[in-house]
């Protein structure tokens, strides 16, 4: 029964959000165009509460470094602390925005604080090959929230779930990179017809974990 229970509630809490009224750095990375359309016009999303459970664990654990980030010598920033100070959007498209996790003072210099979350299979992917060919949407999230931010530099920490081992990367900006993100962004906002589709088959592996799956393929 206390299994059910939390299985709705956490589907009741994922229904009474307020719809996004912007497209977040967090999705532009996502390599189908299709699906960040989707997710900008809030089309309901279709992810089972296993799912959901999973992104609280993430925020449960990206709030505990946080806090004993702060326990350090390091200076760290928050949107909590500073009133939110730490959300940009772009100038020429404002629907393109991003909430900062942190922003750490380092000898001098501000790094983006990024914080994600993996299982001991996938950490050790991120150990072994680097950020961006881990997980290239988590890369382009870096490098929107520079662009928007005009920070340089980027810090992610990987945690392992699993081993509670700690990854962390220096990620630097790219300017034509960004721009690259930005059009992408413009192009999407601009459409009012779906982009194409990553694939034309329902049950090709990427459009099956997606959360627009039946909307998109009608099945």
């Amino acid at each position: 029964m206390l299994k059910e229970l939390i299985h709705e509630q956490v589907q009741e809490a994922r229904a009474g959000q307020a719809p996004r009224k912007y497209l977040g750095a967090s999705s532009i990375g996502n390599q189908c165009e299709r699906a960040i359309w989707y997710g900008y016009r809030n089309y309901p999303r279709e992810d089972a509460s296993k799912l959901l459970i999973t992104f609280e664990i993430g925020k449960s654990l990206e709030a505990m470094l946080i806090e004993m980030i702060a326990m350090t010598p390091i200076t760290l920033m928050t949107p909590m602390q500073n009133n939110n100070f730490l959300s940009f959007a772009h100038e020429s498209v404002p629907e393109l925005s991003g909430h900062l996790d942190g922003l750490l003072l380092i000898n001098g210099e501000h790094y983006v604080l990024e914080i994600k979350t993996a299982n001991a299979a996938s950490y050790a992917k991120a150990a072994k090959v680097g950020i961006r060919a881990w997980r290239p949407e988590y890369y382009d999230q870096m490098q929107t929230y520079m662009g928007l931010s005009t920070y340089t530099k980027a810090i992610c920490l990987v945690i392992n779930k699993d081993s509670s081992d700690l990854y962390e990367e220096i990620v630097h900006f790219d300017q034509m990179h960004y721009e690259l993100l930005v059009s992408k962004a413009a192009r999407i906002v601009k459409s009012d017809v779906e982009p194409e589709r990553l694939s034309s088959s329902p049950m090709f592996f990427i459009c099956k974990m997606c959360s627009y799956h039946k909307v998109c393929h009608g099945c």
